[in-house]
């Protein structure tokens, strides 16, 4: 198990609780999830939808979330996002790293959410 695996267990279960407090979620079609390699795809219309996915996928396997290059400039958010394993993604080019380290994942079986519009987009323009 890897440095960010054993950072991400012990974090999952602290983010489905806030997540369940505080959003009050009602999560249904876990058993649809793949047991395996997974691309997993949602929209983006908060600051908490990585946290909603991480609860949402429950243990069916860490999730390396795909964050943009900025984020990681933010003191403690930074940090966290390094430890709990997401692929850094610079959009101001074409970051073919963030490409190449996603595939390594997903070939070794892991699961890799994406955000396609790369930013949050309101329910208005979705």
């Amino acid at each position: 198990m890897t440095g960010h695996e054993k950072f991400y267990r012990f974090w999952r279960p602290i983010i489905t609780v806030f997540t369940n407090i505080f959003l009050r979620l009602k999560i249904s079609g876990r058993e649809n999830i793949p047991s395996g390699a997974a691309v997993v795809v949602a929209n983006h219309s908060s600051n908490f939808d990585a946290l909603v996915m991480i609860t949402a996928l429950g243990k069916a396997g860490a999730v390396r979330i795909l964050a943009k290059a900025e984020l990681y400039k933010i003191p403690i958010v930074g940090p966290f996002l390094r430890a709990i394993g997401t692929i850094r993604v610079d959009r101001s080019v074409s970051d073919i790293n963030a490409v190449k380290e996603s595939l390594a994942y997903l070939k070794a079986g892991g699961k890799i959410g994406i955000f396609p519009e790369g930013r949050r987009v309101s329910s208005d323009e979705a």
